[in-house]
């Protein structure tokens, strides 16, 4: 589809029906587990000093990455090319080179990961059609771009402050999409991609049946942490979205039939306020959702089959509780089966499945779901 396309495409249509569509196109089969490398030489790292300064982190489906001083490492399942080259799975922090810059900021989905770079420039790396390479590829209709986000394609927002999509690879057409307003924050998941604009309007969609859908939620909504902390005011899950107002409370809406709303019920086509207060920013991923307290401390609900939400397996799923062993965080990033948070300048914890390392440990097939203590990431 190309941009004339876009702009001329009907927004009729209700976002609940795009959301449904979403949770479709969204579920593929489970990854078989491969091969894995291990670090070489002695097992020191607990006596190692402190790494470098960590700046955020981002969780793929069953990867995940951290950005630190301007380096991208990766771990977790790489045999798509997530993890950079090479084509393999390391449950170690490995770090994706071929960055010709300084990185900014991290995103990762289903099975691709990709970095904004100091220059204004997008690169990404993971699977590419009609080609074996995996090393990170510029996106040079994204460049000059000041703000990123990851669903099944990249979106940026440009110098101009307007939304660009790339859905067809580093060289094809993009998509500018029609906005009121400068955007300021963008976010993105499958199909869904949601902004928050400079007036504090935000507007979600779905691409569905070959026409871009989207409808403005009621509210005003922040689009940045107070105190410095980096995070999300708004989290895109598969099948569900989720935001936080201005006045720190969360509002979610679409899909829950694993509590991920926070509330009772099966669906909500409007947002729905949450039991949960002083909200800094807030994570969606395939059914599970974690918000960030003004305290630092996460709170979160729905899915917990592979203990992602790390909660007590005799708790209500849609009611919000504090995973146990987390203590306070920075950031928190949720997506497929797996949650990862910035803990420290230099340390990442990791919870929920583990069947190919994502969490930063030995790969395990079977998944603590109660009475769980997160794995401790500690990058190189």
């Amino acid at each position: 589809m190309h941009d004339s396309m876009l702009k001329s495409s009907s927004l009729r249509g209700t976002l609940s029906g795009a959301l449904l569509w979403v949770a479709c196109a969204s579920a593929t089969p489970a990854e078989r587990p491969q091969p894995y490398s291990t670090p070489e030489g002695p097992k020191t790292r607990d006596a190692e000093p402190p790494g470098p300064e960590l700046q955020s982190v981002a969780v793929g489906r069953s990867h995940s990455c951290a950005l630190s001083r301007g380096q991208v490492f990766c771990w977790g399942l790489g045999t798509d090319g997530q993890l950079g080259p090479p084509q393999t799975s390391s449950y170690t922090p490995r770090k994706v080179e071929g960055l010709p810059a300084a990185a900014i900021s991290v995103a990762a989905s289903h099975n691709e990961s990709c970095a904004l770079l100091e220059n204004g420039s997008v690169h990404c790396w993971g699977p590419r059609p009609y080609s074996d390479d995996t090393a990170p590829t510029e996106y040079s209709l994204l460049a000059g771009s000041k703000r990123m986000t990851l669903g099944h394609w990249p979106c940026v927002v440009n110098r101009n402050g307007h939304v660009v999509c790339a859905p067809h690879g580093p060289n094809e057409d993009a998509w500018t999409l029609e906005q009121s307003g400068m955007v300021r924050e963008l976010f993105g998941g499958g199909n869904t991609l949601c902004w928050i604009s400079s007036s504090q309007r935000l507007t979600c969609g779905s691409l569905a049946l070959g026409d871009f859908f989207k409808e403005e939620v009621e509210g005003t909504f922040i689009s940045a942490s107070p105190s410095g902390l980096q995070g999300n005011s708004a989290g895109v899950g598969w099948s569900h979205q989720c935001a936080v107002a201005s006045d720190r409370t969360l509002r979610c809406w679409g899909s829950n039939h694993e509590g991920q709303l926070g509330i009772e019920g099966e669906h909500r086509e409007t947002p729905k306020q949450v039991e949960v207060g002083g909200v800094l920013s807030v994570t969606s991923g395939r059914s599970t959702t974690c918000a960030l307290l003004s305290d630092r401390t996460v709170r979160c609900w729905g899915a917990n089959d592979r203990g992602q939400a790390l909660v007590r397996a005799s708790a209500e799923p849609e009611r919000p509780a504090e995973p146990p062993g987390v203590g306070r965080v920075t950031e928190v990033r949720t997506q497929g089966r797996h949650t990862c948070a910035r803990r420290s300048a230099s340390e990442v914890v990791c919870w929920g499945a583990n069947e190919h390392g994502q969490l930063g440990g030995p790969p395990s097939a079977s998944a603590c779901t109660q009475a769980c203590a997160p794995t401790v990431v500690k990058l190189p």
